[in-house]
């Protein structure tokens, strides 16, 4: 025999669900955004962080990092996120190297592991040397 479905509570499961995933996608929100803060503080002000999304993706499944300097149209992509119906697992990219977390602190350390990978720093260097050349220019 086949016990009665609430379907009430599906109802109140699937609403809860929505809201975990919107307190999720805002707590990566806060992250990048600290992130972004950090990267313009270490840089005096020299490089600008921005995230967006790419073009035709909702902001709740892929989500940019990229850099650029002040006044600069150029912008170069430092790392990539992908998220899981709009918040965790999610995965950080940069590169070749990739990185499933499933919490904000193992985001921020993703964050921070790419943040020294050779991919991220070299984009850094040369969005730096740019200011450099147009200075000197």
């Amino acid at each position: 025999m086949n016990e009665s479905i609430d379907f009430a509570q599906a109802y109140h499961n699937g609403l809860n669900l929505i809201r975990n995933r919107v307190a999720e996608e805002s707590e990566i929100d806060a992250v990048l955004s600290r992130l972004c803060d950090g990267i313009n503080t270490a840089s005096n002000g020299a490089l600008v962080c921005m995230v967006g999304r790419p073009y035709g993706c909702d902001s709740s499944e892929r989500k940019t990092v990229a850099l650029k300097r002040g006044e600069n149209r150029r912008v170069r992509k430092i790392f990539e996120i992908e998220l899981s119906q709009g918040g965790y697992p999610c995965v950080v990219k940069c590169g070749g190297w990739h990185r499933s977390v499933l919490n904000k602190n193992e985001l921020e350390t993703a964050l921070a592991e790419a943040m020294q990978s050779y991919s991220v720093v070299s984009k850094i260097y040369k969005t730096l040397m740019q200011i450099h050349k147009d200075a000197g220019a």
